[in-house]
């Protein structure tokens, strides 16, 4: 009798002490990588404007400055663009239309100490090519201002199927460019649909990218059978295209009877 107590009384301490294992703590290498050449490429709306939009993409606007941004931080950096070798983290160069057409290599090469407890096998050093193309902005000069509109722009020019995040259904605009002189602004863009009446406003020059077009004041817009004493305008509007025909659009309405602004983010492809 006292062998089997003996025994069960082995077996509680026992598995008890096993109750007591401390579990191992979170990984130390978790999100660390290996020391990476990767960078951004981006193209600016402006290269002396506050609110300037800088989007990442590998073919840009020529008259536009270029921004190249190694990822890596506190390392030694080498940039090879054309014939200039630069050691900094990140580069701007501007491009006329000398450019246009033409496609470069931007290589970088990054050293830094590595973390060889993560990574045995890491040796501080890595380099990496990418290009950048550059077009023509298609810039018609009319002799007093400059406009994009005189001439086709198939990048962001036809009809959109989009939804509005808390929508349940989508809807289509045309987006279609033309020049109008009573506008304040030369340049200007129009969203055309039935069901929609909020894509509808004129853009300056500095807000526009090949890949993107971003309006921080996009003036005011009328809506159809908008309500009496009530009128709206789009706070601010942002589009943006990548390379496989996704759209992403943000806005907002604002409502002077309200004085409050309605946040909008739509999702979706340009279909033709």
């Amino acid at each position: 009798m006292k062998k089997l107590i003996y025994i069960f009384f082995f077996f509680i301490v026992v598995s008890c002490k096993k109750d007591k294992i401390t579990p191992p703590g979170p990984d130390p290498c978790i999100g660390l990588q290996e020391v990476s050449a990767d960078f951004v490429i981006e193209e600016k709306s402006a290269s002396m404007v506050v609110n300037t939009t800088d989007t990442e993409t590998d073919t840009a606007y020529t008259k536009k400055m270029i921004k190249f941004t190694a990822k890596e931080e506190n390392a030694d950096y080498t940039w090879y663009i054309g014939s200039e070798v630069l050691h900094t983290k990140s580069v701007e160069r501007y491009f006329d239309q000398t450019h246009n057409g033409q496609t470069y290599p931007i290589t970088l090469v990054v050293k830094k100490q590595a973390n060889v407890k993560c990574h045995p096998q890491d040796d501080g050093y890595d380099s990496i090519i990418k290009t950048i193309t550059l077009v023509n902005r298609n810039i018609f000069n009319n002799g007093v201002h400059e406009s994009v509109f005189l001439a086709p722009q198939p990048n962001f020019e036809g009809t959109y199927r989009v939804k509005e995040v808390n929508a349940t259904d989508s809807i289509e605009f045309t987006l279609d460019f033309r020049y109008e002189v009573n506008f304040a602004y030369v340049e200007n863009i129009t969203f055309l649909s039935a069901e929609d009446s909020v894509f509808n406003f004129k853009i300056g020059s500095f807000d526009w990218n090949y890949r993107q077009i971003n309006i921080y004041d996009p003036g005011s817009i009328l809506p159809v059978n908008y309500p009496q004493l009530q009128s709206y305008r789009p706070d601010p509007f942002d589009i943006k295209l990548d390379n496989n025909r996704k759209v992403v659009i943000n806005t907002g309405i604002f409502s002077f009877l309200t004085l409050k602004t309605t946040k909008l983010t739509y999702y979706g492809r340009k279909i033709n």
